[in-house]
């Protein structure tokens, strides 16, 4: 361990970044600030009473599900899962006002922290995944969409987009439409600076940005080249990177040098002190790792899921217990054991490499069982460093307030007193509380189910419950209502599609997106250039109870696309349908649609009340035609004075071969001609 006089600047340090963050009395980031301790200072009395809750339309969805169920693994492998920041809504605050993102419908929501209601809301182009982090009336959130927004904490208006990537390519994600570089690592606002990491895949390059707070310019950027996932930490010096299933990442906070990797840990969960990192849950039996941060050598290993540090005391959360210990004293007592335990270790490996008399053998076994007695002798010193143990089911969450701890679990949320570890208060909420946060005076608890609640020492008596009920008109009822129906109808009979993607060339306001989405399962991909339009159709989809979950509106040219080859099962166009208009050219059209059956359904409908039908067999079939002879054969169209239809099935890639038996062919040749 360091010396005292460097843990008191250290620990200077890192109380000016946090005072700096964060005024007293609100929560402006994860775990309350850049280090993200899961702490402040602000007491407040017990009981506490329900006051309002705000149930959301979609429950959150993760990015990574939860390793799949088997008796067999998991109780010899310890899979549990490693990837968990965005099991919740996590709630920020700032003030009167309370800010959460959503994984669901791409939105930033600001509620009043007093009732619940909502004060604005802002959409994005994919999953909002990290909790907002606000700072100097403006509050910044990252999306999948490969976007860092800066929005007016006030009334939502967009100040600046930050565009981390070069090429605007997108990939389905766990059911998603994001970017190659989403935004899923982050955000520390510090110093009018913001930085965050970028991307998923290193080989396709993932970075770290510092940038200007105040206009999103560039300060640095640097390649990771490791997949940054979980919520970034800050020190006066460095910025250290949870990368989920991998070691954790220091990096130099002037210039994004990379400064090493720790040498254990894992998960997404992270917690900065002055002289240590606490990294995990990982895989491994010790899923929470302790590290030195000067050294980045490994000082303890815990069996549980996270920690908090408050002063020279930790508070240790584990599957079924929750433990207060002396972390000083024992982190100096492991790291002596470590010590023994190596070279316990490289006495063995010498004497195993060595040819064995008696005499050697009998020093070997008393050099031996000297060390065994001296790491006994330390093991126990460490039990004794344990304040107190406690029976404790609410291991999802954990954060300390004043002086009392609060732990999330399985439909509650506990107050708990920290000098004995008892129980003060208890509350039902709905759901498990992966998320909680305190500030001025309130207590919020997010939970799986997409439900927040929010409790003070207020007694309202009911708590006001606010909900959003799916519209089932979200459009005016017009002349155009039961044509939609119709259409949307004719389409599906047409290509038989029920599951998979589907794109929208020109969604307009999204009223064909809408009756696609309630006659089929498929997850339906928009695209519009007038960005009113999209603003339009985001709020009718939302209102529906359909935006995120299953239909997405971008904006965007038509001209060249940003998605995958082959991705759609049915392509459609509601600005074909309207305005006859061929939005795409044909060759980008047929670069989307999937082999072995995607369904191409273009045409038009005369309108009720019009009188001419802009869109003509003759140009459908120009419009075919670029794709050559083979795809032109293929096609079915329809056209008459009412309407014109063009309807295409895919067929397998050109030079495709085929695989019919255990050796290819009848011959036995192993080998085709693919």
């Amino acid at each position: 361990m360091r010396s005292s006089a460097f843990l008191d600047r250290a620990a200077f340090l890192v109380v000016v970044i946090i005072a700096g963050v964060c005024a007293a009395g609100d929560w402006p980031a994860y775990l309350h600030d850049s280090a993200r301790s899961g702490i402040t200072s602000e007491r407040v009395s017990f009981p506490l009473h329900e006051n309002w809750r705000r149930v959301s339309t979609h429950a959150p969805k993760p990015a990574w599900p939860a390793p799949a169920h088997h008796d067999y693994w998991h109780n010899h492998h310890n899979l549990r899962p490693t990837v968990t920041y965005d099991r919740a809504y996590h709630v920020t605050a700032v003030g009167k006002t309370a800010y959460y993102a959503s994984s669901a419908d791409d939105r930033v929501y600001a509620v009043d922290a007093a009732t619940g209601k909502l004060r604005w809301s802002f959409f994005t182009e994919a999953p909002v995944r990290l909790a907002p982090a606000v700072a100097d009336g403006a509050v910044y959130v990252g999306s999948d969409d490969g976007s860092l927004y800066c929005l007016d904490a006030t009334d939502g208006a967009m100040r600046w987009r930050f565009v981390a990537y070069e090429q605007d390519r997108r990939l389905p994600g766990n059911g998603r439409m994001i970017s190659h570089w989403p935004i899923r690592c982050g955000i520390v606002v510090d110093d009018n600076t913001v930085y965050f990491g970028a991307g998923l895949f290193p080989n396709e390059g993932t970075y770290l940005f510092a940038l200007n707070a105040q206009d999103g310019t560039v300060r640095w950027k640097q390649s990771m080249d490791v997949s940054g996932q979980g919520y970034l930490l800050a020190s006066p010096q460095s910025l250290y990177v949870p990368t989920g299933r991998t070691h954790p990442v220091r990096f130099a906070r002037a210039d994004g040098v990379r400064q090493g990797d720790y040498s254990s840990g894992g998960g997404a969960y992270a917690l900065l002190t002055n002289d240590v990192l606490v990294a995990g849950p990982g895989r491994g039996e010790k899923a929470i790792v302790v590290s030195s941060v000067e050294t980045r050598e490994t000082l303890a290993s815990f069996n549980g899921i996270r920690m908090l540090v408050n002063g020279d005391t930790a508070y240790l959360q584990s599957e079924n217990k929750l433990s207060a210990f002396q972390r000083g004293r024992y982190l100096k007592l492991s790291q002596q054991r470590n010590t023994l335990n190596a070279q316990k270790d490289q006495l063995i490996k010498q004497y195993r490499a060595s040819k064995k008399t008696a005499a050697q053998e009998e020093t070997f076994r008393k050099k031996l069982k000297d060390f065994e007695s001296r790491i006994e002798a330390l093991s126990a010193q460490m039990a004794k460093c344990y304040l107190w143990t406690v029976e404790c089911d609410q291991r999802y969450a954990l954060i300390l307030a004043g002086d009392t701890l609060i732990a999330g679990g399985e439909d509650c949320v506990t107050a708990i007193e920290p000098t004995k570890g008892k129980e003060i208060w208890r509350a039902p909420v709905e759901g498990i509380a992966y998320g909680m946060s305190l500030a001025n005076g309130r207590l919020f608890v997010s939970t799986d189910s997409g439900v927040i609640h929010c409790f003070s020492t207020k007694n309202t008596g009911k708590p006001t419950v606010l909900t959003s009920t799916p519209q089932t008109r979200p459009y005016p009822k017009d002349e155009l209502t039961d044509w939609y129906t119709r259409i949307a109808r004719d389409i599906i009979e047409k290509t038989q599609a029920d599951k998979g993607y589907c794109l929208v060339l020109g969604s307009e306001r999204g009223r064909l997106a809408l009756e696609l989405a309630r006659r089929t399962r498929m997850r339906i991909v928009c695209v519009e250039e007038d960005k009113e339009k999209v603003a339009a159709a985001r709020e009718a989809l939302d209102a529906a109870g359909l935006y995120g979950a299953r239909v997405t509106v971008h904006h965007g040219s038509l001209e060249t696309l940003p998605y995958p080859s082959y991705f759609a099962n049915l392509i459609v166009s509601e600005t074909t349908l309207l305005t006859g208009r061929l939005t795409t050219p044909a060759l980008e059209v047929y670069r989307l649609l999937r082999p072995y059956g995607g369904r191409l359904c273009l045409g038009q409908e005369l309108q009720p009340g019009a009188e001419a039908l802009p869109l003509t067999k003759q140009r459908l079939m120009a419009w075919l035609a670029q794709l050559g002879p083979v795809a032109s054969k293929s096609a079915e169209q329809h056209s008459d004075s009412d309407s014109a239809w063009l309807s295409h099935r895919r067929g397998a890639l050109q030079g495709a071969g085929e695989w019919t038996q255990l050796y290819c062919d009848a011959s036995h040749t192993a080998c085709n001609t693919d």
